[in-house]
């Protein structure tokens, strides 16, 4: 009989251990929410610019460095990916992702 409660009692705190660390799960680093975010917004402003300096909307010069600020958000992809030979536009607009994927994991975890 003893040995049952026991059992019990291990269920019952697994339960409660379960219910609160999935409570504390996204928000014990508020400052990750806040930089995933940020990320996010700097790239989709990136993502703009580049559009309209590519194709010219907007009575925009058509400028060739219009990709320059994506740059910066996708290091060290970036770099790796030329190393590796894929050059090219994919790489350049898929880089910042693999940053964004890292930072919302880290947040979610």
């Amino acid at each position: 009989m003893a040995r049952r409660v026991r059992k019990r009692e291990c269920r019952v705190r697994l339960a409660v251990f379960k219910v609160r660390f999935s409570d504390r799960v996204g928000r014990e680093y508020p400052e990750l929410k806040w930089a995933f975010s940020i990320f996010a917004g700097l790239y989709v402003l990136a993502l703009i610019l580049f559009l309209i300096g590519t194709f010219g909307w907007f009575n925009q010069d058509k400028d060739p460095l219009s990709a320059m600020f994506l740059l910066p958000l996708g290091l060290p992809w970036n770099v790796i990916s030329d190393r590796l030979g894929f050059v090219g536009l994919p790489s350049l607009l898929l880089a910042p992702l693999v940053n964004a994927g890292i930072l919302l994991w880290l947040w979610e975890r």
